[in-house]
């Protein structure tokens, strides 16, 4: 069974996210422990916000102490595959994650085989090609301010990360993202004939048909608790409901 999950924010001060996030986290665990349900995590990008991990980065400390990073290892020793696919906003991670924790990277886009079906996943942020866009990812994947992060310790980093995060959450995407994705998903199926493309990025949970595939995206865990499921080649979206799963 395959889980795909992306744009949690971590960071963004609300903790219900977090907690929601643990919750379905130790759900996923106890399935694989008393199920003996063989589970593999999708992480489509932005699992942390993109201040907070510069404090995180910064600080090792930090990211070593994160509860959602230590339900996931918990996840991992019980047999859970779990795959990164790095986003705008936790670009930075990528190598800590992998170095320290040995969990598995992907690449922004990723092209595999899952129950028989060509599916193509990644975040997506790539896709928007306006001028703002591509402006804010030279800024996210800037070394600068990772390294200016160095200079603060390490709770006046997180401190300022809360802050920022505050600010730039409330810059939310320009009309016209949806349909740019629907379309990129449209072209993978109709001409590079995927049977499922699942991106993240947009905030905007969504299941469609398109021909003789599907084009999912994850939404959110901010607002919409919604996550992909891939099982017995059957593609679903869900959410998370005061600690219970259910359709979207």
């Amino acid at each position: 069974m395959y889980y795909f999950i992306s744009d949690v924010h971590l960071g963004i001060p609300n903790s219900i996210h977090q907690d929601q996030l643990i919750t379905f986290l130790q759900i996923l665990k106890d399935q694989t422990e008393n199920k003996s349900i063989n589970i593999t995590l999708f992480i489509l990008g932005d699992l942390f916000e993109f201040w907070t991990t510069l404090a995180l980065t910064a600080h090792n400390s930090l990211i070593e102490n994160n509860v959602v990073i230590k339900e996931l290892l918990k996840l991992k020793a019980f047999g859970v595959k779990i795959y990164f696919l790095p986003g705008n906003h936790d670009y930075h991670l990528k190598e800590i994650l992998k170095q320290k924790f040995g969990f598995t990277i992907l690449d922004k886009f990723y092209s595999t085989s899952l129950n028989d079906k060509k599916v193509f996943i990644g975040h997506g942020e790539e896709i928007n090609p306006s001028f703002f866009s591509k402006l804010t990812l030279k800024i996210y994947r800037s070394k600068i301010l990772l390294l200016l992060f160095y200079s603060f310790g390490s709770h006046l980093a997180i401190t300022i990360s809360k802050v920022l995060s505050a600010v730039s959450s409330r810059l939310r995407f320009q009309t016209g993202l949806e349909n740019r994705f629907l379309d990129f998903a449209h072209n993978k199926i109709t001409s590079k004939h995927y049977n499922i493309v699942i991106l993240g990025h947009t905030h905007k949970p969504r299941l469609e048909k398109i021909e003789q595939g599907y084009y999912l995206n994850t939404g959110d865990w901010i607002s919409n608790f919604s996550y992909g499921v891939l099982s017995q080649n059957i593609v679903s979206l869900k959410k998370f409901s005061k600690n219970k799963i259910e359709l979207f």
